[in-house]
């Protein structure tokens, strides 16, 4: 039986340019999505600050005091009474413990650092509601926990804390470029010891939203970052001089986190 020859046809020019076409148009569509989504994070990162910028002048004018700083809370919320503080309790999450008074968010008391977010939500100044004390388990070598005592962001592996700082400015080996006589400061980044001051933006990022948001200079104004001197943020401003540094916007990698100061 004799068999027939089939003769197989390839694909046209036609054919295989109409398939790049397309497979440009998906790659297109892919990394505009992605651009979207980055952009969106950031405008998110803006609007995060000044959200608890007026949460924490609210508080201060309804109270007198900082949050997790108050030496009265046990008056408006439930506290945990002598067992200050007590273990997380998710069932009891406003219950709360009393601050030491001196307007330096876990300077002396570490657990501060948690109730700053806890009195916030408890006063209904923010959404969520976060625990007064360290998280239900260790996560990364800390107990900074998104969601369970201090706020996400959009970007998932960044956050918020706070704490007071107490540093030279600029140079000596300092961490930091204009933190001048201590300031509290809250953190934007990703989990470092017990703070959120890990690297989690590009320079030209954090720039951008400096432009936003303050004056555009890393060792000036509201909106900071740390000196090439920190171990944790190395290579974000170009100088340990805050008089001359500026942001490292050549760099393409994720080198920044951001600070916000506050006094009291």
């Amino acid at each position: 039986m004799r068999q027939q020859n089939q003769q197989k046809a390839g694909f046209s020019l036609v054919e295989l340019s109409i398939v790049l076409v397309i497979l440009g148009l998906l790659t297109g569509g892919i990394l505009g999505g992605q651009s979207l989504i980055r952009a969106a994070e950031l405008r998110g990162i803006s609007a995060d600050f000044g959200k608890y910028t007026v949460a924490l002048r609210s508080f201060q004018d309804r109270y007198f005091q900082l949050p997790g700083d108050m030496t009265n809370a046990g008056l408006f919320w439930t506290d945990f009474g002598g067992s200050c503080p007590s273990p997380y309790n998710a069932s009891l999450p406003r219950r709360t413990c009393n601050g030491d008074g001196n307007g330096r968010i876990g300077d002396v008391d570490n657990f501060e650092i948690y109730r700053f977010w806890q009195h916030l939500t408890n006063a209904g100044l923010i959404e969520g509601q976060y625990a007064g004390v360290v998280g239900t388990t260790v996560n990364g070598g800390t107990n900074v926990q998104f969601g369970i005592n201090v706020p996400g962001s959009r970007i998932a592996t960044a956050g918020y804390t706070v704490r007071y700082i107490s540093q030279p400015c600029g140079g000596g080996g300092s961490s930091y470029l204009g933190l001048c006589n201590g300031t509290n400061v809250i953190f934007f980044g990703s989990i470092d010891a017990h703070l959120t001051r890990g690297p989690v933006l590009k320079p030209d990022e954090a720039w951008s939203i400096d432009q936003k948001v303050d004056d555009g200079r890393p060792g000036f104004g509201g909106l900071q970052v740390p000196s090439p001197n920190s171990s944790f943020q190395p290579n974000c401003a170009t100088s340990n001089v805050q008089a001359t540094a500026e942001y490292n916007v050549q760099s393409t990698t994720n080198a920044c986190g951001l600070l916000f100061t506050f006094m009291r």
